[in-house]
């Protein structure tokens, strides 16, 4: 999932921004607040908690690449195919659940959002940006062959990761 930016603007809206946002965009909305508070939207201000300070001792885990692909490579080709398309497209979970066979452009290597499912429901994309088609790299279409040729859901108006 792409990170999300929540960002509070001086006339108190606010305005979300994703990894799809141009690296100019996000450094115009990161001068709008100081680095060391952020908005929470859990907490409403009539709560009392709407900025915070926030701290953490969280401490990154670095995986090499041997390691990365050992954990891809365990797990069925289903999981691996979505962590795949997920981490070469950047895509959020509900337009990777949302994709129909159909989607996969294989002549021009690109994938288009054109649904999205959240909750049980199939829906638009969240905005324009998310309608533009994403690049498929090589590797990205082999995984996805190999998924289309296993599952029992190949047809071009499937759902990629359709379930049963």
């Amino acid at each position: 999932m792409p990170p999300i930016f929540d960002i509070r603007l001086e006339d108190g809206r606010r305005e979300f921004a994703n990894s799809r946002s141009s690296p100019d965009e996000l450094v115009q909305r990161k001068r709008l607040i100081p680095d060391d508070v952020k908005y929470n939207p859990l907490r409403p201000p009539e709560l009392g908690g709407a900025r915070c300070k926030c701290a953490s001792d969280y401490t990154a885990v670095i995986l090499t690449p041997k390691q990365t692909f050992a954990i891809l490579n365990s797990l069925p080709l289903l999981q691996q195919t979505m962590v795949v398309l997920d981490a070469a497209t950047g895509l959020r979970y509900s337009e990777i659940a949302g994709l129909k066979w159909q989607d996969v452009d294989w002549e021009n290597s690109q994938i288009h959002i054109r649904s999205r499912w959240i909750r049980g429901n199939f829906s638009e994309p969240k905005s324009k940006k998310s309608k533009v088609p994403v690049a498929m790299a090589p590797l990205l279409a082999k995984y996805l062959r190999a998924w289309q040729k296993e599952t029992a859901y190949a047809k071009a108006t499937d759902w990629v990761f359709a379930s049963n």
